[in-house]
């Protein structure tokens, strides 16, 4: 990679093409923006009801967003503890539990682990299954719209947004009524 001072040159405002296809480039930026930032997963209206998920991405990483029966929302990375296999294949739907299609392991609507296949004969029910639950991805909302950020240093969600939200208030307010997503996404 080039040094930032070829890359960007703030006396002319301009920057290189190289930070479009530069490997190190996005390596970095995966490491010091999108593992950091508050990144939208989805809109309310699209898991409108308990067991209710879609999946989606935050940077690489496939996440699972799913509707609680609390009424809140969790995410997790789509990924089983155990062999790193991918716990759901859909894109949306309704689900009580995602089973990874590997082994067996069974992972809760909250990222947990719930069951094991074999687990007294394999494990001698040795398996800390708190420990072995889907990673889970902080979640905030705001104005009907889902926030995930894997950092948990991070400011909260509102402190992250700072004056834009009054830019976004203005736009998923309107007039008042609101806003909803409509159609597939």
């Amino acid at each position: 990679m080039s040094s930032d001072a070829t890359l960007v040159d703030t006396v002319n405002a301009s920057q290189s093409r190289q930070v479009f296809w530069d490997e190190d480039v996005y390596a970095l930026e995966i490491e010091r923006i999108f593992s950091r930032a508050w990144l939208m997963l989805g809109h309310e209206s699209l898991v409108p009801k308990p067991g209710d998920f879609i999946t989606t991405y935050m940077a690489e990483d496939k996440v699972i967003l799913s509707h609680q029966s609390d009424g809140t929302f969790r995410a997790f990375i789509n990924s089983c503890s155990h062999r790193g296999n991918q716990i759901c294949h859909a894109d949306s739907g309704n689900a009580k539990a995602f089973v990874c299609n590997y082994h067996g392991w069974v992972f809760g609507q909250d990222g947990s682990l719930v069951d094991v296949p074999l687990e007294s004969r394999c494990y001698h029910n040795s398996l800390d299954k708190q420990k072995l639950a889907a990673k889970s991805v902080r979640v905030e909302t705001y104005k009907g719209f889902i926030f995930g950020c894997h950092d948990p240093e991070a400011p909260s969600l509102e402190d992250y947004l700072g004056e834009f939200r009054y830019y976004l208030d203005t736009i998923w307010e309107g007039a008042g009524g609101g806003m909803e997503l409509l159609g597939p996404r």
